[in-house]
């Protein structure tokens, strides 16, 4: 269901604040810190507002950017965030914890900086992301399990110390 939903807004052409779809609280408030949904779809870009702390499951799902920044504020980032979002420019921030699976599948971007903030990223991340030839990680070797979390033509340069 929630692929179906989020497929829907990739012809919309709503701009500015209007195009973010928002959590709720369990009081029916709404909660900036949750992004579920974006949607606009007509800029090459993107820019998260600095609420947001949780980019929720296929948020930018085929929604086609391409250059992304995930501020400082975000925290988290669910599966298929922005999977086949055909992002060619990338930019992590410290602050950032988690990259679920599938966020970043089938993309176009060919280098990526993982922040040291970064303690866990789900295998298959990257997947089918075949342009995706170097990560660097400001982490000591091994310190993430599972890389190179499916981008299968990647070399992993672990750039932190012990």
């Amino acid at each position: 269901f929630r692929r179906v939903l989020f497929r829907s807004f990739t012809k919309n052409k709503i701009t500015g604040e209007s195009a973010y779809i928002y959590g709720r609280k369990s009081d029916g408030s709404i909660d900036y810190t949750v992004l579920d949904s974006f949607a606009g779809a007509s800029a090459t870009g993107t820019t998260i507002p600095s609420s947001v702390e949780t980019i929720n499951s296929y948020c930018y799902y085929t929604i086609p950017y391409r250059e992304v920044e995930i501020p400082s504020s975000v925290k988290y980032i669910n599966s298929g965030a922005f999977n086949s979002s055909e992002i060619t420019n990338l930019k992590l921030n410290e602050g950032l914890k988690l990259i679920n699976s599938n966020t970043f599948a089938n993309n176009k971007f060919t280098t990526l900086t993982i922040p040291s903030t970064v303690t866990n990223i789900i295998d298959g991340a990257f997947n089918g992301t075949t342009t995706l030839t170097t990560i660097n990680i400001n982490k000591p070797n091994g310190s993430i399990t599972g890389s190179p979390w499916g981008a299968t033509k990647a070399q992993i340069n672990w750039t932190g110390t012990n």
